[in-house]
């Protein structure tokens, strides 16, 4: 991308479309393969997510922190249907504060 802009002197435009379609046929190519990142237990997965729904019903933001990766980010986008962020939310403790703001008693807390 550096040399599409500083030695070819494309524009932003163009070198963030370029950039961007090489991430697409990379995850593209990743799911094609067909390779999870890791394996995980059914058990373990089941675990961990009763884990994270039980904190989003209490509100619990550590225990929602705890769950999520340090570096998570997140992004929201309504669709049309719902309000989107206006910017992308990173790291644990902000995602967790986000989320048990949003999702106060989650179904089945009552």
């Amino acid at each position: 991308m550096f040399v599409l802009r500083e030695v070819f002197g494309f524009g932003f435009d163009e070198v963030a479309a370029a950039a961007f379609r090489q991430l697409l046929v990379r995850a593209r190519r990743h799911m094609e393969a067909g390779r999870p990142r890791f394996e995980a237990v059914r058990k373990e997965r089941e675990e961990l997510a009763s884990r994270f729904f039980d904190a989003l019903r209490e509100g619990d933001v550590a225990g929602l922190q705890e769950l999520l990766a340090a570096d998570v980010s997140m992004v929201g986008d309504g669709g049309g249907k719902a309000p989107q962020l206006a910017r992308a939310v990173i790291g644990a403790e902000n995602v967790a504060r986000l989320l048990a703001a949003v999702f106060p008693g989650w179904p089945g807390s009552t």
